[in-house]
């Protein structure tokens, strides 16, 4: 079953889940954006939601997806991209694309779910071609309030051990990621939405997505007066593979 499918009744409600993810979606197009893409490999890439949410943004996107997707969740096809392709591939297997394939490789909400990073990473290293990127879209551990529950009860709260084998900060990402291949951290942001996934039963709290999303940019507001960096619930992580000999 798709990770995102065993999580789909994780969010609070419908409403919660909308903003967290239309924010993801718009902070990914933002950065994607920066970086001129031509041709996209996203793994695990799920009901290939992404192929149509970042159309405009590459020339071709080839996701690739370990576990069958249903057509219950999968992307109407009468509306998914002609320039993209989803393939489903044996995870213990390498990668099955050629070397220095992709401009930009992407794992989003994926990383964390990799049972063995290191072997994954140096496979992946090799599908990206020089001087292209790999950008990392993931939970951060260092949420204020997962700081903050942590801090209360004396524990390590909310890893969720049960669907993810890691969890990361910026910094403990980019050191993890360092010691497998020789990629240059490029772009961090993990500042862009605050609000805790509370409880499905306190879940009147978020009775409105627009109150939400001004209680979202409060928080953000509150947290830049204060200096706290690298605050908020999930974050970003643009790397560079050098060109060779540079």
């Amino acid at each position: 079953m798709l990770q995102e499918q065993r999580e789909g009744n994780f969010f609070t409600n419908k409403r919660f889940m909308k903003l967290c993810l239309d924010s993801l979606v718009f902070h990914v197009r933002q950065t994607l954006g920066w970086y001129a893409s031509k041709v996209i490999l996203d793994v695990g890439c799920g009901t290939g939601k992404y192929a149509l949410n970042l159309k405009d943004l590459y020339h071709q996107y080839y996701g690739l997806e370990p576990f069958s997707v249903s057509a219950e969740f999968a992307v109407d096809q009468t509306v998914f991209p002609e320039n993209a392709v989803l393939i489903q591939y044996n995870s213990t297997s390498n990668l099955p694309v050629n070397d220095d394939a992709a401009d930009m490789m992407l794992l989003l909400a994926s990383y964390d779910h990799i049972p063995n990073p290191e072997s994954f990473m140096k496979d992946a290293y090799g599908k990206i071609k020089d001087g292209g990127y790999l950008l990392i879209l993931c939970s951060n551990y260092n949420f204020w309030a997962k700081r903050l529950a942590n801090k209360i009860t004396g524990k390590k709260m909310f890893q969720h051990r049960d669907t993810h084998f890691r969890v990361h900060s910026p910094d403990s990402l980019i050191n993890e990621i360092q010691s497998f291949v020789h990629l240059k951290a490029e772009y961090v942001n993990a500042d862009f939405f605050f609000l805790p996934n509370v409880p499905k039963s306190i879940n009147f709290l978020y009775f409105s997505i627009n109150v939400m999303a001004f209680v979202n940019s409060l928080l953000k507001h509150i947290f830049s007066l204060l200096s706290i960096k690298d605050g908020g619930s999930g974050m970003i992580v643009v790397f560079k593979k050098d060109v060779a000999g540079k």
